[in-house]
């Protein structure tokens, strides 16, 4: 294994650090849960891959798509990671949140099948209302 080349903090992903290496490859740390580790504290390694593009000189996040990570080195390539590909990745930064089944959605033909009756209701009682008012007009004319 190479050294480290570089290494970038996912500024949308809390703890979610990466490093690229001269070595070819990626790696993903979590910082969330540092381990007191002797001789000092280290962050949690998550996974690593290949980027096949050489030796890596930079890594970086892409700032309005946090899952997406760029590396690039002495292939003159850049190289892209969507890291919401990697099931291991997602599990460790995904927020409680996200992890629980998302709430049923009604299928559109369930709307337009549903009764109007609920807004037809109030319409016509305004133009009973309407017609009253002037009718009362009428006759006091």
């Amino acid at each position: 294994m190479g050294g480290i080349s570089d290494l970038c903090y996912n500024p949308s992903i809390k703890g979610m650090l990466a490093t690229s290496s001269i070595d070819g490859t990626v790696t993903i740390w979590n910082t969330n849960n540092i381990s007191s580790a002797v001789p000092a504290p280290a962050p949690t390694f998550i996974t690593s891959k290949d980027m096949n593009v050489g030796k890596l000189f930079t890594v970086s996040f892409y700032p309005s798509m946090p899952w997406l990570l760029a590396s690039g080195g002495s292939g003159n390539v850049v190289a892209l990671w969507h890291l919401d590909s990697d099931d291991n990745i997602t599990h460790q930064f995904s927020s409680p949140l996200e992890q629980q089944p998302q709430p049923q959605h009604l299928q559109i033909d369930e709307i337009l099948n549903t009764p109007q009756q609920s807004l037809e209701q109030p319409a016509k009682e305004i133009k009973k209302k309407k017609k009253k008012k002037r009718k009362k007009k009428v006759h006091k004319a």
